[in-house]
C-alpha cells in the first residue's frame, strides 16, 4: 500500500511538470506571436512617424542628459544657444527647445540638398545616352550610369549644390517680396538705401542689394557620418553624392580653418619685437640672425614643424 502511495504521488509530480513545462512553451509561444504581430507595424511605419518616434525618444534621452549637468557647463551650453541663464529646470526645457529647432532646421535642409540632387538626377536620366556621352566626354561602351556620374561629379565640384540653393532661396524671396504691397516695399527700400521705381524693379533691386550681401549663401553643412563613400562607388547614386558632398565641405572647412590658423600665427609673430623674435629662435636651437620679416619666416617655418610633429603623434 505504501508502495502504491509512492507511485500516485510521484505519477502526480509528473504530471505537475509536464502541466508547467506546457504552460511555459505556450507562453513564449504568445510572447512570439505578439511580437511577431508588431513587425508588421513598424515596417508600416511613415517617414513623418518614424521622425516624429525618433524625436520623442531624443528629448527623452537628451533632457535626463541636459539634467545630469553641472551648473557651470549648463550655463555655458544655455550661453551657446542664445539662452539667459535662469533657473536650472528653465534653462534645461530652453536648451532643449533650441537644440530641437536646431535638429528640424538640419532636416529641413537636408531634404532641400536631397531634393536638389534627386531632381539634378533625374533631368539627366531622361536624356539620351548620347547627349550624356557628350556632356560626361565619355566614349565606347560607357553606360548611361558611369556618363551620369561623371557628369553629377563636375556638377558638384562647380558648387553645383550650393549654387541650386541660392537659386532656390532667390526664387522663395522674389515670390515673398512679389507678394509684398508697395508701401512695405517703399519701406524697405528706403531703409537698405535703394532708389525705387516700379514693383519689378523694387523687386529686383532687393534681391540684388541681398545676393551682394551674402543673404543666399547656404548655410554650413552639418557634420554627417559615411563620408568616405563617393560618387564613383555603387549603390544610390543620390546617396552616394550627398556623401561626398558632405565630405568635400568638410575638406573646404577644414582648408579655411587651417588658413585662418596661418594668419593669426603670422600675426602673433609680427607683434612680437626683433629681440623677443630672437630668443624665441635661439631656444629653439634655431640662428636669429637677419631682420625682422626674415625671422618672422623662419619661426612661422619652426611653428608649423612643431604643429606636424604634434599632428603626427596625436593621430
Amino acid at each position: 500500500m505504501v508502495l502504491a502511495m509512492k507511485r500516485k504521488a510521484a505519477s502526480g509530480i509528473a504530471a505537475l511538470e509536464h502541466a508547467e513545462r506546457a504552460a511555459a512553451k505556450d507562453a513564449v509561444e504568445e510572447e512570439e506571436h505578439e511580437e511577431m504581430e508588431v513587425e508588421p507595424e513598424e515596417a508600416d511605419e511613415s517617414a513623418e512617424d518614424k521622425t516624429k518616434r525618433e524625436e520623442k525618444e531624443w528629448n527623452v534621452s537628451r533632457t535626463k542628459d541636459v539634467k545630469g549637468m553641472y551648473m557651470d557647463a549648463l550655463k555655458k551650453l544655455a550661453e551657446s544657444k542664445g539662452v539667459t541663464a535662469g533657473k536650472k529646470e528653465d534653462m534645461v526645457k530652453l536648451i532643449i527647445k533650441a537644440e530641437a529647432k536646431e535638429r528640424a532646421d538640419k532636416r529641413a535642409q537636408e531634404a532641400k540638398v536631397r531634393g536638389i540632387v534627386q531632381k539634378k538626377s533625374d533631368e539627366l536620366d531622361a536624356l539620351p545616352i548620347a547627349d550624356l556621352k557628350t556632356r560626361a566626354n565619355l566614349k565606347g561602351r560607357a553606360s548611361k550610369t558611369e556618363c551620369i556620374q561623371q557628369i553629377l561629379k563636375a556638377w558638384q565640384d562647380e558648387d553645383g549644390v550650393d549654387k541650386a540653393l541660392a537659386e532656390e532661396a532667390k526664387v522663395e524671396r522674389r515670390n515673398d517680396l512679389m507678394s509684398k504691397d508697395s508701401v512695405w516695399l517703399l519701406k524697405h527700400c528706403d531703409k537698405n538705401s535703394i532708389d525705387p521705381y516700379v514693383l519689378e524693379v523694387m523687386v529686383d533691386r532687393i534681391l540684388e542689394y541681398e545676393t551682394r550681401h551674402n543673404k543666399y549663401a547656404p548655410p554650413t553643412q552639418l557634420k554627417q557620418e559615411n563620408s568616405s563613400a563617393s560618387v564613383a562607388k555603387g549603390g544610390d547614386l543620390v546617396e552616394a553624392l550627398l556623401a561626398s558632398e558632405a565630405s568635400r565641405k568638410r575638406e573646404l572647412e577644414l582648408q579655411k580653418a587651417k588658413e585662418a590658423a596661418d594668419v593669426a600665427k603670422i600675426r602673433e609673430l609680427n607683434a612680437l619685437s626683433l629681440d623677443a623674435l630672437k630668443k624665441r629662435l635661439i631656444s629653439k636651437g634655431v640662428e636669429a640672425d637677419g631682420k625682422k620679416d626674415d625671422l618672422v619666416k623662419v619661426a612661422f617655418k619652426v611653428a608649423k614643424e612643431e604643429q606636424a610633429i604634434m599632428n603626427a603623434r596625436t593621430s
